[in-house]
């Protein structure tokens, strides 16, 4: 769930069960995660490799996995019915005497079934309210958002009224837009690397998830046609020296006043349509992917298959730097071509993203849309990581409104250094309006 990964990271220990095989348990570790959550069901796929040296395994056996997250020998627990509050300002209702409770802040751990251990808040022995939680929130003063540590619940008129006093409304010149959104991954920072040739991938060099450079070799495909191309090439190369040597003749010939000039002139002609075709065969070979020592080699053995250094496979090259998202290519499978030009379809194979820098997509009320630019400072939180804060700027604006839910949509920019965030994960925008003599403003405008 999206709320359980601020506690799972790769290789933590997993221990798997499942329904047909009951009494057996597999081990393994996270190897991978997909770099995306699920928006229907709010969950993002883990990926763990166990052992199956009985091959008791099948592919498409469904069950459980335990991911073990911590390792605490002593801890404060307690029930997560008490648990009230936001993810990321949760609290409990502290029993002090019959009748009389505290509303206490607490910072939570872990969660192991119905239980969450406690960081920060409790002590052993604690008697906390588990049964009647949001009656209580209903009647205990919602006056103070922070509550001091032993706040009772009975609270006089007056220090009501002060209270209130001491909390005057912010001009709307200096107040700040909260809305709603979602990570994204910006479209140029999305890459896809496919076969320029057909053919079958003869080996996979990378893996799912791992962090790769531009022109890295991700797959190599074993192709008839690459294989046709470079013979093509070969007996290009035979038939220009052949023309060559007839162009000389006849030079030659036509100097002793022999043949005709017509006869040189075709020949000639030849020569150059030759040439041209086996500058054409160099190029979509290196386009292919082939190196320039791997055509020389190719040419300087010719047609003699004792000699020719042919190669039987291309390289499918990274695009960009970024992560590997989940791939499901094997070795062995039929791929096909793609780019301008080909008669079938894209067939992309491998999928990259830079995650250095990611956008939240805010959607903010139409009456607050007046008062957005471009360059605006924001800070983002997100309600499944609590604690994390980023900082970002206003990117990008929406040019039109969403006619249904009158919002606006807007682009904020974060950096995301510890990976953490992933493509559809919910976040919360505060937008810091700028004042009418803010420099950063002005230079937006």
């Amino acid at each position: 769930l999206e709320s359980d990964l601020p506690y799972v990271t790769i290789g933590q220990p997993v221990k798997a069960s499942f329904t047909s095989l009951p009494g057996q348990d597999f081990t393994g570790v996270i190897e991978h995660t997909k770099l995306a959550i699920n928006p229907k069901s709010r969950t993002l796929s883990v990926i763990v490799h166990v052992e199956n040296p009985n091959h008791a395994l099948k592919p498409g056996m469904s069950g459980l996995m335990s991911i073990q997250v911590t390792l605490a020998k002593q801890a404060v627990v307690c029930p997560l019915a008490a648990i009230s509050g936001s993810p990321d300002a949760p609290f409990v209702f502290l029993e002090r005497a019959a009748g009389r409770f505290d509303r206490r802040a607490v910072k939570t751990g872990s969660r192991v079934g119905n239980q969450v251990e406690v960081l920060d808040g409790l002590f052993p022995g604690d008697r906390v309210v588990v049964t009647g939680t949001g009656l209580l929130t209903a009647l205990f003063p919602q006056i103070r958002s922070k509550p001091e540590l032993g706040s009772d619940l009975k609270i006089s008129q007056e220090s009501i009224v002060q209270t209130i006093r001491s909390k005057p409304m912010k001009s709307e010149a200096n107040s700040e837009i909260i809305a709603q959104g979602e990570v994204e991954t910006p479209v140029d920072q999305r890459h896809f690397a496919s076969s320029q040739v057909e053919g079958r991938i003869a080996r996979i060099l990378v893996h799912p998830g791992e962090e790769v450079k531009a022109g890295q070799v991700l797959a190599e495909v074993e192709s008839l046609p690459l294989h046709n191309l470079q013979l093509d090439l070969l007996q290009t190369k035979a038939r220009l020296k052949w023309t060559l040597e007839k162009t000389v003749r006849l030079r030659d010939l036509h100097e002793r006043q022999v043949t005709s000039r017509v006869d040189l002139w075709k020949s000639e002609t030849d020569l150059e349509l030759t040439e041209q075709s086996i500058a054409e065969i160099r190029a979509k070979l290196r386009s292919l992917g082939l190196d320039q020592a791997t055509l020389e080699a190719l040419e300087a053995g010719g047609l003699d298959p004792g000699k020719r250094s042919s190669s039987t496979t291309i390289p499918i090259r990274a695009p960009a730097n970024g992560r590997l998202d989940h791939f499901e290519v094997v070795p062995g499978q039929v791929v096909r071509p793609s780019g301008p030009g080909q008669t079938l379809p894209s067939e992309p194979l491998f999928e990259i993203h830079d995650r250095a820098k990611l956008w939240v997509c805010a959607h903010v009320r139409e009456r607050d849309a007046s008062r957005l630019r471009t360059g605006l400072a924001a800070t983002v939180t997100f309600p499944e990581l609590p604690g994390k804060s980023v900082k970002g700027s206003v990117v990008r604006i929406s040019p039109v409104f969403d006619p249904q839910a009158r919002v606006i949509p807007v682009w904020i920019e974060v950096e995301n250094a510890d990976g953490r965030l992933y493509e559809n994960m919910q976040a919360r925008a505060s937008i810091k309006l700028a004042t009418p003599g803010d420099q950063s403003l002005q230079n937006s405008k």
